[in-house]
């Protein structure tokens, strides 16, 4: 369903235009049926002109509905959605092989005990101005809940959320999400007390109304014990 009204929405424009044409082929339509029924002269013909006519009026009735339906639609529906329904669910392929995944000593093991690379101490991936976490900073050391802070301000803007993982990690666990744009506001709150402290990634993913995802703005933050 919310695949359908993203659809909807995101193709507004096109679906207005089709039914616009629709409506006034139908009129046009209209117009010649009333006129052979106000000209028919036997019974039977005048019978067979009046269907006619209803049979076009029904339609462009029909077409009249579907429009009003597109607008209820993209001006209250899609308004009314949830932030989190937007979230892309993963689909699994069944005709696609399986892939091992290796678990991280043997990964130690077979890369010769090489260091994991540390995130940059800067972030990556971030836009000042555009899209960009405000707070925390990166290496910012949280505790409890904390309400997070920054800057979304691009193109076609759909929605965003935000994520966290342990450092060295590439399983990603979703917080929120949220539609509010803008420069240096409050993007959701972080209850960090959850967590097992040590070192974590903090992403900042944000995608436009087309579905596309913007690069995502990674940090670096640690959590400690309330």
């Amino acid at each position: 369903m919310i695949a359908v009204i993203q659809f909807f929405t995101r193709h507004a424009l096109l679906v207005y235009s089709l039914l616009a044409l629709c409506a006034l082929w139908l009129t046009g339509k209209l117009v010649k049926r009333a006129r052979e029924a106000a000209h028919a002269i036997f019974g039977l013909e005048r019978e067979i002109a009046q269907q006619r006519f209803q049979r076009t009026l029904t339609l462009l009735l029909l077409v009249l509905m579907l429009a009003l339906g597109e607008f209820i639609l993209t001006t209250f529906l899609a308004p009314a959605l949830p932030a989190s329904a937007l979230i892309p669910t993963p689909t699994l392929n069944p005709l696609a092989a399986a892939t091992a995944t290796l678990a991280p000593t043997m990964l130690t093991s077979l890369s010769g005990n090489a260091p994991a690379l540390a995130p940059s101490p800067a972030g990556s991936g971030c836009r000042p101005d555009q899209i960009t976490w405000t707070y925390p900073t990166p290496g910012e050391v949280l505790r409890g809940t904390v309400t997070l802070r920054g800057t979304i301000q691009v193109p076609n803007f759909g929605f965003y959320k935000y994520e966290y993982a342990q450092a060295g990690s590439d399983s990603w666990s979703t917080v929120k999400a949220g539609r509010n744009s803008g420069q240096d506001i409050e993007i959701g709150d972080w209850n960090t007390s959850l967590l097992v402290p040590g070192d974590y990634l903090l992403r900042l993913v944000v995608t436009d109304n087309d579905g596309q995802e913007y690069p995502a703005c990674v940090i670096p933050v640690q959590v400690v014990a309330p």
